[in-house]
């Protein structure tokens, strides 16, 4: 009896707390000022930030520099941006849409807030952010993170943080959304600042980096070699707010959502690189590590059974059929930065599940191919826009899904092996093959 009466109690305050749940939910949806408060509360329980601001002033560094009378530089006018949607084995072609990319340009502010693990900029009481300008006609994009804790396009930023106390004289900002992440730091940060090394002025100047990139050794060391004159580093805590009496920031030179608002739909419009994404990192990576003379044309599988979010339900047999088939099994997170750079240097045919490792396709050398093994439904353009930029073949060889997660990226699939032969056997890993042996017969 009393067993009985325990789980009608158990059952019950369940349903009130599921209740109570799912009424916090739709208030928070539809009562703003409801939904800041429980931000906040958030922000202070869970993280221990101590400060919160709301901004109603939001505009882009620009347009705030046009109109406060700073200094800002025009270093590269707007330009085409080549967006490609990839190939399908079997499948679809590649199709390549063109569109204007805006300017990139530097800009100094006086007396500038910059926050640990976030893009957020603030200037008195101003809040400074370029992704915000981009979505206000349309309103699609989630552009939280970090210190930028909510945001109503249009209408305010809310930001979350802890004061440090730092007071620095001249600073270049390297901090950003998701600066942990290997695909973002690399094209969406590190990537920008040759365009300050082009400035004698600030040759010399310290860069502000967020301080879990000195801890992961891969990003260390990409910042290693891209800080090729030698800039002092100042390490950021996340969510800190420091102060820099004369901040250069490097505008974007790539323009992408961080996320997307629920039901927003996408377009190819929203991934527009600069070529200088890829060539910057290039052009000073490949100074530290050339290309080889004599590249060895590996075949590799890139293999995610080490990492945490294993999608391919099947890796197993489709590992052992491709090791079966000549590939090397290549686990990156074993390989330090510069092995990275360098096996992607020496393959002439690349396959693996979706990651970002694929991040690598920025070292290829032109012509190599490569195919990710991916749902066809889930072509987006992060790592096609990379190739296509660099000169690589990138095509899907899609797999089929298994189980829908909350988004693209938690979906599990899995790949025919019948697929599999049929592409071993095609003219694409044919032909990647026999150019490498031309190319080698050449040299």
């Amino acid at each position: 009896m009393w067993v009985f009466i325990k789980k009608c109690v158990t059952w019950l305050l369940g349903f009130v707390k599921w209740k109570k749940e799912q009424l916090k939910q739709i208030l928070r949806k539809h009562i703003r000022w409801y939904d800041d408060r429980i931000v906040i509360a958030d922000a202070r329980n869970k993280l221990m930030l101590e400060q919160h601001k709301k901004y109603r002033d939001v505009c882009g560094v620009i347009e705030y520099c046009r109109r406060t009378g700073q200094p800002v530089m025009t270093v590269r006018e707007k330009g085409m941006a080549y967006v490609s949607r990839p190939e399908c084995f079997e499948g679809e072609k590649e199709v390549v849409f063109e569109y204007q990319h805006p300017e990139i340009y530097l800009a100094e502010l006086s007396d500038a807030d910059v926050y640990g693990y976030s893009e957020l900029i603030t200037s008195g009481g101003t809040a400074l952010s370029d992704a915000y300008m981009y979505d206000c006609k349309q309103r699609r994009y989630n552009i939280g993170g970090g210190s930028l804790a909510k945001h109503q396009t249009g209408k305010y930023i809310l930001a979350t943080y802890n004061e440090s106390g730092i007071v620095i004289e001249k600073a270049i900002s390297l901090l950003g959304w998701r600066p942990d992440n290997y695909y973002h730091f690399t094209l969406e940060i590190i990537s920008r600042l040759p365009f300050a090394d082009e400035i004698e002025e600030y040759r010399n100047w310290p860069v502000l980096i967020d301080e879990c990139v000195m801890q992961i050794p891969q990003l260390r060391d990409l910042t290693e070699g891209m800080n090729k004159l030698g800039h002092p580093v100042i390490e950021v805590k996340p969510r800190q707010a420091v102060r820099v009496k004369r901040l250069l920031y490097i505008s974007y030179d790539m323009w992408m959502p961080h996320n997307y608002r629920a039901g927003a739909k996408q377009y190819p419009s929203d991934y527009l690189f600069s070529s200088s994404v890829t060539s910057n990192i290039r052009k000073y990576l490949f100074e530290k590590y050339p290309i080889p003379k004599k590249p060895q044309d590996l075949r590799i599988f890139l293999s995610r059974k080490k990492c945490g979010n294993q999608r391919l339900l099947n890796a197993d047999k489709v590992e052992a059929f491709f090791a079966g088939k000549g590939f090397t099994i290549i686990y990156p997170e074993e390989l330090s930065f510069a092995e990275e750079v360098q096996l992607f240097q020496n393959a002439c045919l690349i396959v693996g599940p979706t990651g970002a490792a694929l991040t690598n396709l920025i070292y290829c050398r032109e012509n190599t191919t490569v195919a990710i093994i991916a749902p066809e439904s889930h072509r987006s353009y992060f790592f096609s826009n990379i190739a296509y930029l660099v000169k690589v073949r990138f095509l899907f060889l899609g797999a089929s899904i298994v189980e829908k997660g909350i988004a693209e990226s938690m979906d599990t699939f899995e790949l025919d092996m019948e697929k599999c032969e049929r592409f071993v056997n095609s003219d694409i890993c044919n032909g990647a093959l026999q150019q490498a042996d031309q190319k080698r017969g050449e040299l």
